[in-house]
């Protein structure tokens, strides 16, 4: 993949995740005191309601009642949606809110947890430009078979008028490793990273063109290690080169474990994760992924928005214990 610039405005300060609950029993919604900043609103220690939130939210992006109500009604499982909102300074922001059902007293239903997050930031002005979350316009080159003649002239063309060249696949340690033998001569450099997924990783620089050089980024091709090495390698690249602040990319946040979390102990490990506000732990907490963590484990890592983050003297973080996790909210 290829990326060109896309220069939008100043981004302003990071967002972190808003926490919202709603008891359907009850009625009401509970927001967090982050949902209020996001909104430029006084914090508040007081209930609101979809109807409430649903008259601030522009005209056609999203019924949230209704999304709400399938997802108690078990007709669907979690829900992931991107929206306009109006803040008090009378500017359309993106939130993009994520929610899933949590069974509760048998009297009170099913109850509704998630969180939400300014995007505007990501998504550009907030007047309806989404062309590229990390700040740049994606250009798909597709596979290339692993012929090294073949994919270093693939890299040749693509450079002389792209601005970031993103590779996956083709340098870790085997005998025959494509990437790594195509760029051989120029000014790439391959190592190993001390972490998990994604220790295999490459940087450098393709020649673009007399008097330009453009930079090229290779990660590992199993699936998760892709995820994980662009969330934390690619993404702040492309924050900078868009002429963004590194400060906006989202950080990390405090979490609670709701289960076991394993490493091996000397790699950092950066685990997909699901971050959802609990009441009872009064802040968010984190839920392992169904089917495990495994590097070719995809077929529910579409469901994760953060990525704990387990130091390299840890083997474990137990349920209950505190954990940091890499927020991807923006994606």
């Amino acid at each position: 993949m290829c990326i060109r610039d896309r220069r939008g405005t100043a981004p302003r300060a990071a967002r972190r995740p808003a926490g919202w609950a709603w008891d359907r029993a009850r009625g009401r919604i509970y927001w967090s005191h982050w949902m209020y900043e996001v909104l430029g609103l006084p914090p508040e220690d007081r209930y609101m309601s979809f109807g409430e939130l649903q008259k601030m939210v522009y005209p056609g992006d999203a019924d949230l009642q209704s999304m709400a109500e399938a997802l108690a009604a078990n007709e669907i499982q979690t829900f992931d949606c991107e929206f306009r909102v109006r803040n008090a300074r009378e500017e359309w922001i993106w939130i993009r809110a994520r929610g899933e059902a949590v069974e509760s007293a048998p009297a009170e239903g099913r109850r509704l947890i998630g969180i939400a997050v300014d995007i505007t930031d990501a998504l550009g002005d907030g007047s309806g430009d989404k062309s590229g979350d990390g700040g740049g316009e994606a250009v798909i080159v597709g596979s290339v078979a692993d012929d090294c003649t073949e994919l270093r002239q693939r890299l040749t063309r693509s450079a002389l008028d792209v601005d970031l060249v993103l590779t996956a696949g083709g340098i870790s340690a085997g005998a025959y490793e494509v990437v790594k033998q195509a760029c051989e001569g120029w000014d790439i450099e391959f190592d190993v990273v001390q972490m998990r997924q994604g220790a295999p990783q490459g940087c450098g620089w393709l020649p673009g063109g007399p008097d330009r050089r453009v930079p090229l980024v290779a990660v590992p091709g199993n699936p998760v290690a892709v995820f994980v090495s662009f969330h934390v390698f690619v993404r702040p690249l492309l924050t900078l080169m868009s002429g963004g602040d590194p400060e906006s990319v989202p950080g990390t946040v405090a979490a609670i474990s709701n289960g076991g979390l394993r490493s091996r102990v000397d790699k950092r490990q950066f685990t997909p994760v699901l971050v959802t506000l609990d009441d009872e732990q009064g802040g968010l907490t984190t839920l392992s992924l169904p089917g495990g963590t495994g590097s070719h484990r995809i077929a529910t890592l579409h469901q994760a928005n953060g990525l704990a983050v387990i130091a390299e003297e840890l083997a474990e973080i137990a349920p209950g214990e505190a954990v940091p996790v890499l927020s991807l909210i923006h994606i």
